[in-house]
């Protein structure tokens, strides 16, 4: 589902099996995201996102968009409620990477959207206070190299021999 926004940025695709989820980036590299399933907008909803609108109603198996600007004339286009289809039209309509994320942020405030949206949403590593009160209670949690005996010959002299000062 790689597609060019208007503004340069890439818009990337799914991702994966497990349970569905957008993951949205707008704080690193602009990117998003589809875990699992292929996620869907789901009628009816009408969302303004800056120059576009996206609209379907009660029954609609399809959605319009519209790009309202005096400087683009345009006619609307309709495509699936497939959000890669959503956007994929959005971007071939000249809509940007700003528009993209505001649209997915409507469609999940509002459940508009199959499945959960993540805004940056990176794993958060634990912290060593965590780390060490695992440890204490759990005198495996840190594991051994058991199974991964390495010949001392083949380590640097540093490692074989410590430092000489």
């Amino acid at each position: 589902m790689d597609r060019r926004f208007a503004n340069g940025t890439v818009n990337a695709s799914q991702s994966g099996d497990g349970p569905p989820l957008v993951h949205v980036s707008i704080t690193r590299r602009a990117e998003i995201v589809q875990f699992g399933e292929e996620p869907t907008l789901l009628p009816p909803f009408s969302f303004l996102c800056g120059e576009f609108t996206v609209t379907a109603g009660r029954e609609d198996v399809r959605c319009t968009v519209r790009r309202l600007s005096p400087q683009h004339t345009s006619r609307p286009e309709q495509c699936s409620l497939r959000l890669s289809d959503v956007l994929h039209t959005l971007a071939d309509m000249g809509g940007t990477y700003a528009e993209a994320v505001d649209l997915i942020h409507q469609a999940g405030e509002y459940n508009g959207l199959s499945c959960p949206v993540a805004f940056d949403a990176l794993p958060q590593a634990p912290s060593v206070y965590a780390l060490a009160k695992k440890g204490a209670q759990d005198p495996d949690f840190f594991g051994t190299d058991r199974g991964r005996d390495i010949p001392v010959e083949t380590l640097p002299h540093v490692m074989r021999h410590g430092l000489a000062f």
